[in-house]
């Protein structure tokens, strides 16, 4: 149900005595119901004595939006969508109607979707919203896997790609733990998708994205059979070597801990033994001895593993045959 308007007085009629002219398009209004209405207006547009209808040129928005103002002024009535939202919030805050500037506040926050995330949060940003900004950051935090997979993604600009890539912090597992792997993959999954899109314009920026995305775990896997053997990457050089050595002080990383941790096998929690030889090239490539030796050892270890559970499975076959042909004589 509509309020009761305010005022009886309507933009535009034949009793205007002040023009709001946004481009080369009037707006009819009244001073009087400005002035009442609004402190900006009141504080810089006193009583004038004279006559004649006086202008205001509004710069910087668009005529849609100032409308919107207006009407609201008028009739206590805005219908906000995404094309002029920045706009009416920037003209509620310049004429400082806290009312209008909620409604566009709220209507912000219930339109977040997996799409509209990022550009709120760009425009929650020059707002200077911090509390809006704060929830599109976990909006992201928890839906970057969906997102990622939102198609207009690819029309983001390198700056909100960005922005996503240094935000993420991943899933959760079960437990509540961070699944620091599946995070690494979709951040992977957004960056080649976005540069792929426009690969002409875009290729130079993937070495920056790939230094400014939050990877942690930096799975061997994902570095070996996809970052390294991305087209774009083997291109560049020093993207490659970057991914490298990112890669060996993750791993070293991990291999910091103390003597009783790595006696009980850290090499083999961070990479498989399909993956060990691997890091052993990029180990000698980069001269990383500790990695080297540390690799070495392990793959020497689970080489006599599988000799000896290979002659376990073997004498196991055997009973179990004698077993079997025994059961099934007649």
């Amino acid at each position: 149900m509509d309020l009761v308007l305010p005022w009886k007085k309507k933009p535009n009629d034949k009793n205007c005595d002040f023009t709001l002219i946004i481009g080369d398009r009037p707006i009819g209004v009244h001073r009087k119901v400005l002035r009442k209405e609004t402190l900006y207006f009141d504080e810089n547009f006193p009583v004038n004595l004279d006559t004649t209808c006086e202008t205001y040129n509004v710069q910087n928005t668009s005529h849609a939006a100032v409308h919107a103002c207006v009407r609201f002024i008028y009739k206590r009535k805005f219908t906000p969508n995404m094309e002029i939202i920045e706009d009416v919030f920037n003209l509620s805050r310049t004429w400082r109607l806290k009312n209008l500037k909620k409604i566009c506040n709220d209507f912000l926050k219930n339109s977040m979707n997996d799409m509209q995330c990022v550009v709120i949060k760009k425009l929650s940003q020059k707002l200077e919203d911090l509390k809006l900004e704060h929830e599109c950051d976990e909006y992201l935090l928890t839906h970057l896997d969906s997102i990622v997979n939102y198609d207009n993604i690819c029309h983001l600009s390198i700056t909100e790609v960005s922005m996503i890539c240094s935000d993420y912090v991943g899933p959760t597992t079960g437990f509540g733990i961070p699944d620091l792997e599946a995070k690494d993959s979709v951040l992977w999954k957004l960056i080649t998708k976005w540069v792929d899109y426009d690969i002409d314009k875009r290729e130079e920026q993937l070495c920056k994205m790939i230094q400014t995305a939050s990877f942690t775990y930096f799975d061997v896997t994902l570095v070996e059979k996809h970052i390294l053997e991305n087209p774009h990457v083997k291109n560049c050089e020093k993207c490659k070597i970057y991914v490298e050595e990112r890669l060996l002080e993750v791993l070293e990383h991990k291999l910091s801990f103390d003597k009783e941790i790595q006696n009980l096998g850290i090499i083999e929690q961070i990479c498989t033994s399909e993956e060990m030889d691997f890091v052993l090239l990029l180990a000698g490539k980069y001269n990383k001895q500790n990695l080297e030796m540390g690799v070495n050892s392990c793959l020497q270890k689970n080489s006599e593993n599988n000799v000896n559970h290979s002659n376990e499975n073997l004498d196991f076959s055997k009973s179990e045959m004698c077993e079997f042909i025994q059961e099934t004589q007649f």
